[in-house]
């Protein structure tokens, strides 16, 4: 056999396996896609429609959580959050939903926890939350937000970085 034509025959084969390939990791793709569109939007109607039924049609388990925790967040419902399956996430759902900052001392999680203060100040602006955030960063925007809620710039003296400090009382005037 001529090697030109044996060449020829191995080139053909190895652009044959790359095409299969770019084929494979191209369909890979889009079925990752679909399922993250099929995921959110699910997650859109059950926060559009008030109907948490259509985060029960969500298979993968983090992103049906997810849409329960959003659903309790925006319609201030507490009941889907027994519906989910980490038990951190669910003490956090409770505390969200019922816009109840004394539930976030069940939070196991320090991130968790502070992530739960934070939120519900959001809704429900209260002082004494923030000294309660662990994390300084997070403990300065409890502060910065309560501040600007209640439009009382005394409040921005909470807070320890001065830059955020200033921009606090900046934002106030």
């Amino acid at each position: 056999m001529n090697f030109t034509i044996l060449k020829n025959k191995v080139m053909n084969v190895l652009k044959n396996k790359y095409f299969l390939g770019v084929v494979i990791v191209l369909i890979v793709g889009l079925l990752i896609a679909i399922l993250f569109f099929k995921n959110s939007t699910l997650m859109n109607l059950a926060s559009m429609t008030k109907n948490p039924g259509f985060c029960d049609s969500i298979g993968d388990s983090v992103f049906r959580d997810t849409c329960y925790f959003n659903f309790a967040l925006h319609n201030e419902n507490s009941d889907v959050c027994n519906k989910m399956d980490k038990e951190l996430v669910k003490n956090l759902c409770y505390a969200i939903g019922k816009r109840d900052s004394t539930l976030c001392d069940k939070v196991n999680s320090g991130e968790a926890r502070d992530a739960c203060y934070l939120n519900i100040n959001r809704f429900k602006p209260d002082l004494f939350n923030c000294p309660k955030i662990e994390n300084e960063v997070d403990r300065d925007d409890c502060f910065s937000t309560i501040a600007k809620a209640k439009s009382d710039i005394l409040v921005c003296e909470n807070i320890k970085s001065d830059r955020d400090k200033t921009a606090c009382k900046s934002s106030i005037k």
